[in-house]
């Protein structure tokens, strides 16, 4: 399947219909058209995961308490059977090399934290709506 055109709609102010709230429509471009990395996201589900558990790791992990370098964003909450962790990274090198640099050490070292690897599926980020 194409992609569409996102020039059109980048910037563009919309309205959900759901809430009335306003929402910025941005575009993150293709490294073809642009010459830069595109934006990835890497969403974690550690399987069985609670609250406590994710503070341990999260604490070791962001030591400072912000975002690291290339992160931009990260949410995260209870779900039925686990804790799913969403990150947005400047670039899918800054994704590969935190993960395997900082998350993968903290989870085998912290004691209290995740009892095992998360599930994995990191992808370019083509379309990212902000408030």
């Amino acid at each position: 399947m194409a992609r569409a055109d996102p020039a059109p709609f980048v910037g563009r102010q919309v309205t959900t219909h759901a809430t009335g709230s306003p929402w910025h429509l941005a575009f993150v471009t293709s490294p073809t058209t642009t010459g830069t990395a595109m934006a990835n996201l890497i969403p974690h589900f550690f399987e069985g995961g609670i609250a406590e558990q994710y503070e341990v790791v999260l604490g070791a992990a962001y030591p400072d308490g912000g975002l690291p370098p290339g992160q931009t964003h990260h949410a995260a909450g209870p779900t039925e059977g686990g804790w799913p962790v969403v990150a947005v990274r400047d670039s899918k090198d800054s994704c590969d090399r935190f993960v395997s640099e900082t998350l993968m050490p903290t989870l085998s070292q912290v004691s209290g934290g995740f009892s095992g690897p998360p599930q994995q599926r990191s992808s370019e980020i083509v379309n990212l709506v902000t408030a």
